[in-house]
This record gives structure tokens, sequence and C-alpha cells, in this order.
């Protein structure tokens, strides 16, 4: 219990932070959210976390990603040997990079 714990013990808890993804948010939202995610990631520098993410570039600098496909281990590894191999990881991150084709609705003549 937190009774035997040292101090410090307290603040090595888990870290809850917001859920789901960020597909749907505008431009100056997702600004804030790239500072809060720069914010967490010097949070969790060296300490030993775990981050469920959607978006592949919150764990492109983490020491160790586990790539799970139906609940089990598909392929491990860091960003840069995951990105060499043509597994599922490299798969999905070149999905999200891709430039998506973001075509204004067609003006009719009137």
């Amino acid at each position: 219990g937190l009774g035997h714990e040292p101090a410090d013990a307290v603040h090595q808890r888990a870290l809850p932070f917001g859920r789901g993804g960020r597909r749907a948010l505008d431009p100056a939202v997702e600004g804030v959210v790239i500072l809060i995610q720069q914010g967490l990631e010097r949070l969790l520098r060296d300490r030993t976390s775990f981050v469920i993410a959607h978006r592949l570039s919150t764990i492109a600098h983490a020491d160790l990603i586990v790539v799970l496909r139906h609940g089990r281990i598909a392929e491990t590894g860091t960003h840069e040997s995951l990105m060499d191999s043509s597994g599922l990881y490299r798969e999905m991150v070149l999905r999200q990079t891709a430039a998506p084709e973001r075509a204004k609705p067609a003006r009719t003549a009137r």
C-alpha cells in the first residue's frame, strides 16, 4: 500500500491520459496535441512506460515497439528496425504518413 512505499513511489505510478485517435482534430487543436505529446515525451523519459497509440508517430522514439495483431505479438523492434522490414508496422506507418488527398468538393457551374 501507499503507507509502505517511499514518498517518491507515488510519483512513479502510471499516468493516465487521453484516449482515442486524433484523426478528426482540426489543425489548431492538432498543434496543442503535439505540444502535449512533446511534454509527455519529456515526462516519460528514463521511465518504463506502456503507450497504446493510434498515431504511430507517438511511439517512433520508443526503445521497443510491440506490434499486436489479433491479440498476438506480430513483431517487435525499434522504429528503424521495423521500418527496414516489410512487416505490419511498416505497412501501417506508410499508410498513416501517405499524403491524404483532401479534394475539395467540385464546384458546380450555375
